[in-house]
């Protein structure tokens, strides 16, 4: 997978992959997007050829693990990456939908694990979710109103 595009903080801290850079699917937010929305036949395709390497002491390397995570992706509707690509660094991402539903991008936002703490995780979360379910529906994609995402963004 590859960055296509990015806004830059204006912050002197901040995770700011260039354009072009490629990611690694097992250990970002937005790899383990993109892995977790493949249909099962490709995601095992994928699976089979990807070498799970370790950046930090986070990063899963057992594709056993990571099969695991990725159910847990596809259920909550958004990935995050807490350190597992950089030490320091975190990332929500959540995917993109065209008009029948499929996966097409992943967005991500990434930052200093001193800024996307704990506490700020949940409402990095809604923004992601928010933005891409914007995107999405742009693109034609109707969420179903009983969705994990959809109802995570509008509870009370």
């Amino acid at each position: 997978a590859v960055y296509v595009d990015q806004v830059v903080s204006d912050s002197i801290i901040r995770g700011a992959p260039p354009v072009g850079a490629e990611l690694g699917l097992h250990c970002t937010a937005a790899g383990k997007v993109l892995l977790g929305f493949q249909p099962p036949e490709r995601l095992e395709r994928i699976l089979s050829q990807l070498r799970l390497a370790a950046l930090t002491a986070k990063t899963i390397t057992d594709h056993a693990q990571l099969r695991q995570a990725l159910r847990r992706v596809r259920r909550q509707g958004y990935a995050v990456d807490d350190e597992e690509s950089e030490v320091g660094g975190r990332c929500v991402a959540a995917p993109v939908r065209d008009r029948e539903g499929r996966m097409i991008a992943a967005v991500s936002v990434v930052g200093p694990a001193s800024r996307f703490n704990r506490q700020a995780i949940p409402g990095l979360i809604r923004s992601v979710l928010a933005v891409t379910a914007e995107i999405s529906r742009c693109l034609g994609y109707r969420e179903p109103l009983s969705s994990p995402a959809h109802r995570r963004l509008f509870k009370k």
